[in-house]
């Protein structure tokens, strides 16, 4: 039976939020890390019902206050009441007066993130635990002096946090080393004392549930204390102090924030963490030294201070190689990994102005970037175009007359749309030979792209112009017409890219988003790239009835009806975010696929939700169709973990940063060829495909029809081996 709709919403909203509060101190959303987390917190009861009281009056606060539902659900907000709970309960009997100065103190808690939120957070600057160190100093300091808040250990006062258990980390030198656990006891019991539990087999409970969530991060979090553990020993420091309370957590906090949380996880972010674990330990040293007068423990204010440096110096320097902030935060290290090795490349030009070519039909490139006569310097970044035959001739007869030039007064068109910001329309035309070395550019024009980009069109003829000052146009819309004005001496296009809108300003290299390369009888698409000199071009248009198939509408809705069970529907929303990104939503699985149609392609970029939905594999069906003709076959990779056996892929979570074995292969081509007919109808097949080493491992094949200009048979096909038949679906739009 499916969940209420009042049930999903109270373990979407409050219980999520509390369960995320728990598992964001592992930098995690993850609901049963933050169950087994409650549970270990409660290993105390006393402590645990301490700390879920603080988690919940702070979501409660928060709800109340009107902070952001997304954040409170996350547990962005809770994780840091978590700590103050806690470490209060640790401290002071829990009765009336410590939780009246506990309820004083979350209040305190829940301002401070509100402010940093407002100030800080607009440069991307996290606020980790800072609230909660601060916070329990000015209750420390505040409830000492109230006779009414007692110490839970009377043996505490004046001595920190732990009393005794505090000891210096620096207690011991050379080679007499105070008694400490071995490094896998050690371990564990750190993890246990994130939650203030000394305890073993809370760490095995943690390090498990670490595990079933992230194995990298789990990775980093032994790496990272594993380095802090032998660098003590090396110094001759106790390790002993590492498992008090929040004290060795600072390396694991450390090692996972900056080894796969804020950063691509790879080879260089763990050299980063080797790097930091020496400094951070200096930190700690210190922090423990200025604040021993005081009685404060420093908590976790080593790792929050050297993470925010760190990210700050990161934001402010040059892009270090290795070092890639994370963009788009999924909470999972494999994720982030999975999805950045794969939607490097390919979203890299996302949101990159698709210029495409400047004219209709096919023309030659008679001087490329760098070229010999006059583009040069600060202007070499440009493309000349002319019309040749199969000859390789540019005219035809004598080639003594302008209308001899098969370019001369053929139609400019805009390659994107824009705004025309410049435009001159008074030289006269050049006799084939002769230069207008005073007008340089001759007649041209300007338009003003997305971004702060611009496009420029040189030697038109005059009075060709078919657009005006300050007039909007649109990709394919006709600008003018070729001419032989300007420091020409025959008839063709020049075309550059720019940053200013002045004629004639210095061009920016700019590749075009598509083109076809004709090469002999041949035909290649060509994408992001530039042409070279001497090859001949075409721009490229999609067949009418791909571009109306896949020309979806917020608002509209994209029904899938079973053949086999007609009363079988699901619906699925088209839709747009707040960042202009448009997608497929299923109401019935909760799930979303982010598509782009950029005119000559469709694809599929991300998904998030079930695997089991109906949408998913239209998802792996759709990954990337061509448009056009002469596309060939369109092949692709995915992210691994949209498709992947999960036990090869726990293997592959833990070796990704070195060695990437497991990968997942995708193409899509067409079965049929139409001639452009809206009538006619086209057939796609696609398939995707798990490879380990090589060798496939997992397939799905898939075919999509086209029908009168609109979706219509989808058929997915069994597995590979399966005695199955073809599952078929009909597609709607409406």
């Amino acid at each position: 039976m499916a969940p209420q709709p009042g049930l999903r919403s109270i373990w979407n909203g409050p219980v999520r939020g509390v369960l995320n509060s728990y598992a964001q101190l592992f930098f995690a959303l993850n609901p049963l890390l933050g169950f087994l987390a409650l549970g270990v917190s409660f290993l105390d009861p006393i402590m645990g019902a301490c700390g879920l009281f603080s988690v919940i009056a702070v979501q409660a606060l928060g709800r109340l206050t009107g902070q952001s539902k997304e954040l409170l659900q996350e547990g962005m907000y809770g994780f840091n009441a978590l700590l103050l709970g806690l470490a209060m309960a640790h401290r002071y009997r829990v009765d009336a007066p410590m939780l009246l100065v506990l309820m004083a103190g979350l209040v305190l808690l829940l301002t401070l993130i509100v402010w940093w939120n407002r100030h800080l957070g607009r440069y991307s600057l996290p606020y980790l635990t800072f609230p909660f160190v601060l916070t329990y100093w000015v209750l420390m300091e505040g409830s000492d002096s109230l006779a009414a808040v007692v110490l839970r250990y009377p043996g505490l006062a004046g001595a920190g946090l732990a009393g005794a258990a505090q000891t210096d980390l620096l207690a011991t030198s050379g080679l007499e080393l105070a008694a400490a656990d071995p490094f896998w006891k050690s371990f564990l019991r750190t993890l246990g004392s994130i939650y203030f539990q000394d305890s073993v087999i809370a760490g095995l409970v943690l390090a498990a549930g670490l595990a079933l969530h992230s194995r990298l991060s789990l990775l980093l979090a032994v790496g990272g204390y594993a380095l802090a553990f032998g660098m003590f020993q090396a110094m001759g420091a106790s390790t002993a102090p590492l498992t008090d309370f929040l004290v060795g957590s600072n390396f694991v906090f450390m090692a996972i924030a900056l080894g796969g949380f804020y950063l691509v996880p790879s080879v260089a972010t763990m050299g980063l963490v080797a790097v930091l674990t020496p400094v951070l330990a200096v930190l700690m040293f210190a922090l423990e030294g200025w604040l021993a007068s005081s009685g404060m423990p420093p908590f976790t204010l080593a790792f929050s201070g050297l993470t925010l440096l760190v990210l700050y110096f990161l934001q402010a320097s040059p892009p270090l190689r290795g070092l890639v902030p994370v963009a788009l935060q999924y909470y999972s290290p494999e994720k982030t990994l999975y999805k950045h090795e794969v939607n490097a490349q390919r979203l890299a030009h996302l949101y990159t102005p698709r210029f495409h070519l400047p004219f209709w039909g096919t023309w030659t490139v008679t001087q490329a970037y760098n070229g010999a006569h006059t583009h040069l310097g600060d202007w070499s970044k440009a493309l000349d175009f002319e019309i040749t035959d199969e000859e390789g001739r540019v005219h035809s007869g004598d080639g003594s007359l302008l209308e001899q030039y098969y370019c001369y007064n053929k139609p400019v068109v805009a390659p994107l749309d824009g705004t025309v910001v410049a435009l001159t329309n008074h030289v006269p035309d050049n006799p084939i030979g002769g230069v207008d070395l005073e007008q340089n550019w001759g007649n041209s024009l300007v338009l003003q792209h997305a971004n702060g980009l611009y496009t420029q069109y040189s030697h038109l003829r005059p009075d060709g112009f078919k657009v005006g000052l300050g007039q909007w146009v649109v990709r394919g819309q006709v600008l003018a017409s070729c001419g032989n004005s300007g420091r020409s001496p025959r008839p063709h296009l020049h075309f550059q890219v720019q940053s200013s809108p002045e004629i004639g300003a210095k061009t920016l290299a700019h590749p075009l988003a598509y083109y076809r390369l004709e090469e002999g009888e041949g035909r290649t698409l060509r994408r992001w790239t530039v042409p070279s000199e001497d090859q001949k071009v075409s721009s490229v248009e999609a067949v009418p009835a791909m571009a109306s198939a896949f020309a979806f509408k917020p608002g509209q809705k994209l029904r899938m009806q079973s053949e086999k069970q007609p009363d079988r529907l699901v619906d699925w929303t088209v839709g747009t975010d707040a960042n202009n990104r448009t997608y497929l939503y299923c109401p019935l699985t909760r799930s979303t696929m982010w598509y782009v149609n950029d005119g000559v392609m469709f694809w599929a970029y991300d998904f998030e939700g079930k695997r089991s939905s109906l949408l998913y594999h239209f998802y792996l069906t759709v990954y990337r169709l061509s448009l056009v003709r002469d596309a060939g076959t369109v092949q692709d990779q995915l992210p691994l973990v949209h498709f992947s056996r999960p036990f090869l892929r726990s293997i592959q979570d833990v070796f990704a940063p070195f060695w990437m074995f497991y990968r997942v292969d995708y193409q899509s081509a067409w079965l049929a060829a139409p001639t452009g007919a809206m009538t006619e109808a086209l057939r796609i097949q696609t398939s995707v495909a798990s490879k380990v080493a090589g060798r496939t491992v997992r397939q799905l094949d898939f075919e999509l029809e086209i029908n009168e200009g609109s979706l219509g048979r989808w058929l997915l096909a069994p597995p590979k081996g399966s005695d199955s038949s073809p599952t078929t679906y009909r597609c709607s739009l409406s």
